[in-house]
């Protein structure tokens, strides 16, 4: 999904350190024009939530209730066959134990 962005022209840079979990912009838009990112980064999959502090949490409540979800159906086990017929346990998010 495209995001775009207003800035100052003095905040507009050639080159800063990206982290995995910022969200690439594809249009900057200044009082002198507007500037399409030629080639933007893949945005990330979700939240990490190990780099989460839990200050953010707390002055996020809809994060803390989103990982309570997260937390809750990760608790959920379920038990099927494979197809050689031996028992197999996995979450309720598909990974295998």
């Amino acid at each position: 999904m495209p995001v775009a962005t207003t800035v100052h022209p003095l905040q507009l840079l050639d080159d800063f350190p990206v982290e995995a979990h910022d969200l690439p912009v594809s249009l900057i838009v200044t009082p002198e024009g507007t500037i399409e990112a030629p080639n933007p980064l893949p945005a990330p999959e979700g939240i990490d939530w190990d780099k989460l502090p839990e200050k953010a949490l707390a002055e996020m409540p809809v994060l803390a209730q989103l990982r309570r979800c997260r937390l809750a159906r990760s608790a959920v086990r379920v038990l099927d066959l494979d197809q050689d017929g031996r028992t197999v346990s996995h979450d309720a998010e598909g990974g295998n134990e």
